[in-house]
């Protein structure tokens, strides 16, 4: 299987910065001039306009995103911007935290991965740790009970 996202043949990491600030400043922002730059770059290339942008303007790309979008639009904008493992990371927090769990979306991760991909779940523990400064398995034992976070605490270990 091989992605959708290819980079952009002609790149320059500064300009595509400067597009970004650009379509954050000054009266409303330029949704069309975001998605314009941030789909056509691939992960690696997002990941050079995000140093690009902090080198020229001193400010976190994906915190002025923050700040200038909302709703899924944000979700979206500031998954592109982290690592798959980061985003896997990011749900599964958000899936236990709070009222209730959503447990759709931790069977999704926890448990549809293929034999190669299963050391896909230690970096997705290792940034649970970095972001949260608590074990992923620590999280689930919190917010699970039963036969359910049994089954979940064995797939972590």
């Amino acid at each position: 299987m091989t992605g959708t996202v290819f980079p952009a043949e002609e790149f320059d990491a500064e300009a595509a910065a400067a597009g970004m600030r650009d379509a954050m400043t000054g009266f409303g922002t330029s949704e069309e001039a975001i998605i314009s730059i941030l789909v056509n770059h691939s992960f690696e290339q997002r990941k050079e306009i995000a140093t690009a942008f902090k080198t020229a303007y001193g400010k976190d790309l994906i915190e002025d995103l923050k700040d200038e979008l909302g709703g899924n639009f944000e979700d979206v904008c500031v998954m592109m911007l982290a690592s798959p493992r980061e985003t896997d990371a990011r749900e599964l927090n958000k899936a236990i935290s709070g009222a209730g769990t959503d447990e759709t979306v931790l069977v999704e991760i926890m448990t549809s991965r293929t034999n190669e991909e299963l050391d896909d779940l230690e970096e997705i523990k290792e940034e649970y740790q970095n972001l949260y400064e608590k074990s992923l398995a620590e999280a689930v034992a919190d917010e699970c009970s039963g036969d359910y976070k049994r089954m979940l605490l064995s797939i972590i270990k």
